[in-house]
């Protein structure tokens, strides 16, 4: 029979998340959720996958001034961070350039966001304006649930058993980095204080 003593396990095809909480952000939040508020009262904004709720254009650094340009540079830091740990080929080489599509989204009592993909980029991601309200009793108010991307697994590898999402519960100055490929949906929100992100989406440019 084989030694099982020198048996070596391997978890392949894991899906890479980055979570980070930034605890110097109050200001930074202050400022953003009062542009982005009196954007919204400007702009009727875009249809995507909000239930309600507004979603801005995709041009945040266009209008979101010297805060937006501040967070942007975090979400390129929090981009290159989540490339790093994942791929050993880019160790010690010149950073990724990056073409980023940064929108806003506020959502209210009862506004959701229905699961979808982002086809044709590397990474996605959010960061918490102002999290959910702490007076809502629902557990499930507002969460950021990211969906198994094995399909398969679900129904046949020890089924039941292996979660089939993972949810966040939103906290201001907190940033999630995905693959972009992972279906992401967000809760039906029932508090009454806004509920306030910031999405993006990561492209690498490819150079010449």
């Amino acid at each position: 029979m084989t030694d099982l003593a020198s048996r070596r396990f391997s978890h392949l095809f894991t899906t890479p998340v980055l979570v980070h909480q930034w605890t110097d952000a109050e200001e930074l939040n202050r400022n953003l959720a009062a542009i982005i508020i009196k954007n919204e009262s400007e702009s009727t904004g875009e249809q995507r996958s909000n239930a309600g709720g507004w979603h801005s254009t995709g041009d945040f650094e266009r209008w979101a001034g010297q805060p937006g340009h501040e967070l942007i540079r975090g979400i390129g830091e929090a981009v290159n961070a989540a490339t790093r740990a994942c791929y050993e080929l880019y160790k010690g080489r010149d950073p990724i350039r990056w073409r980023s599509t940064i929108w806003a989204n506020v959502n209210r009592r009862g506004n959701y966001n229905r699961g979808h993909i982002q086809p044709n980029v590397q990474w996605s991601g959010v960061y918490y304006v102002d999290e959910v309200d702490s007076d809502d009793a629902d557990p499930g108010s507002g969460l950021l649930v990211l969906q198994h991307p094995n399909v398969a697994v679900m129904m046949g590898f020890f089924a039941g058993l292996n979660p089939d999402h993972h949810a966040f519960r939103p906290r201001a100055g907190m940033i999630i980095v995905f693959p972009s490929y992972l279906a992401h949906d967000v809760q039906p929100y029932g508090g009454e204080r806004p509920r306030i992100s910031i999405a993006f989406n990561a492209k690498r440019e490819l150079l010449p």
